[in-house]
């Protein structure tokens, strides 16, 4: 193939993924109508900060943050998540409330485990309320995502 022929074949793929990249931000809103854009804001309700340097993951002090408020947080998500459903979704109203619901059921759990995890000189009680919130929010979290090695270090050896 010729420095010509390569350079067309070059040109028609950059007007196909220029072609692409116009339809895909039809679907995909990137101002205030966006979803992300709208869960971003129930986050920052709370105070609670996306860190851009850590590939928008959330540090411990912004998880807190949203074990904290995990009531008020999922049940937003599932009302913006319900009124922004795109045409074609499958999900029913019930599915993403309950999708939503289970997540609060996480960090819930996970908020109760690190209570009890926390306490200076606990007593038989307090440990058997750990052992019994850990599990129950491993069994939880493993629905929901993979088993981290925090999430194994909590349940096997604090």
């Amino acid at each position: 193939q010729t420095i010509t022929g390569r350079l067309q074949k070059t040109r028609d793929a950059l007007r196909e993924l220029k072609k692409k990249m116009k339809e895909f931000r039809k679907v995909h809103k990137t101002d205030t109508e966006g979803l992300e854009k709208k869960l971003t804001e129930v986050l920052k309700e709370v105070n609670v900060e996306i860190q851009r340097y850590h590939g928008g993951s959330l540090n411990g002090k912004d998880i807190k943050k949203v074990m904290d408020n995990a009531l008020f947080i999922f049940e937003e998500f599932a009302k913006i998540l319900v009124v922004g459903k795109r045409p074609g979704c499958t999900l029913s109203k019930a599915a993403i409330e309950a999708k939503c619901g289970e997540y609060k059921t996480a960090f819930l759990l996970w908020d109760g485990a690190f209570s009890y995890a926390r306490k200076i000189n606990p007593t038989p009680e307090d440990i058997a309320m750990y052992e019994r919130f850990v599990k129950a929010a491993v069994k939880q979290h493993s629905k929901l995502c993979s088993i981290t090695h925090k999430v194994h270090l909590m349940f096997k050896h604090v």
